[in-house]
């Protein structure tokens, strides 16, 4: 969004709720990021693999997103096929 775009809208009303709903904006798409770094990175959140790398952030913040999101990240693991047998 442009700056002239900004100063054309209408910024009257209940600031409150437009700043909930930017937050629930926020909160959905940083789900979608997390869920597709995942998704891409078979589930492993660190190491140089990792979704944490892929992303850019430390592994602990990105467990602490994971958890305020709700997100189950073990549903993206891909298995593992066993060598050994």
């Amino acid at each position: 969004m442009q700056i002239s775009a900004l100063a054309s809208t209408d910024w009257r009303g209940d600031l409150k709720s437009r700043k909930r709903t930017v937050g629930v904006a926020l909160a959905e798409h940083e789900n979608d990021i997390i869920e597709a770094a995942l998704a891409d990175c078979g589930g492993r959140v660190s190491g140089p693999t990792g979704t944490a790398a892929k992303l850019g952030l430390p592994r602990q913040t990105l467990e602490s997103k994971i958890t305020a999101l709700g997100i189950n990240k073990h549903q993206f693991k891909t298995r593992q096929t066993d060598y050994a047998r």
